[in-house]
């Protein structure tokens, strides 16, 4: 009874993670451009707390941990979910004392990164929170694309290039030692 209470537990965190990742997403990408550049201001405005360049730090998460960000700023915004029958209070009750019991939070909304870590790619909630999303006409993919976290230091300076030269070489190498 105590195992099941706990199993229907960790199954509604991580729907909820997935369906406000998924939500900041593809409903994010249909909303109109005023309002876009208000949840990106509003995710900025979260990070500058914490970070002294937020326009890079957003750039370098993975569209996970940026859904994640965006899903929550539109709940600060009381954007609507753009999903029927769901909402933000129930979406984010799982994390709802982050609110109250930690200080930082007068400052800076830490359900983000929270609801980040709780998204689990290959759990049966995240499939079931995907089948949410399409029932609801959006195009999730079966599979989450590849993280590539766009690093402009490592772009401007050409290290990425280099990186990807030296791993293509390593690999060859691999490829023509016999033996191996």
């Amino acid at each position: 009874m105590i195992l099941a209470f706990f199993r229907r537990r960790a199954y509604r965190r991580t729907f909820n993670a997935a369906t406000v990742v998924f939500i900041g997403r593809f409903v994010f990408e249909k909303l109109p451009a005023e309002a876009q550049r208000a949840i990106d201001a509003e995710v900025d405005r979260n990070l500058r707390v914490i970070w002294e360049l937020p326009r890079l730090d957003r750039k370098w998460m993975d569209w996970v941990g940026l859904g994640a960000e965006r899903g929550v700023a539109m709940a600060r915004l009381a954007v609507a979910p753009g999903v029927p029958g769901v909402d933000w209070d129930d979406l984010l009750r799982p994390w709802r004392w982050w609110k109250r019991t930690r200080p930082i939070m007068e400052i800076y909304d830490q359900r983000g990164p929270v609801l980040w870590a709780a998204y689990r790619p290959f759990a049966q909630a995240t499939e079931d929170a995907k089948g949410l999303m399409r029932r609801n006409g959006f195009d999730v993919p079966d599979v989450d694309p590849p993280p590539r976290i766009a690093d402009p230091l490592l772009d401007a300076t050409g290290l990425r290039a280099r990186l990807q030269q030296r791993d293509d070489e390593a690999e060859r190498g691999r490829k023509s030692s016999p033996g191996r």
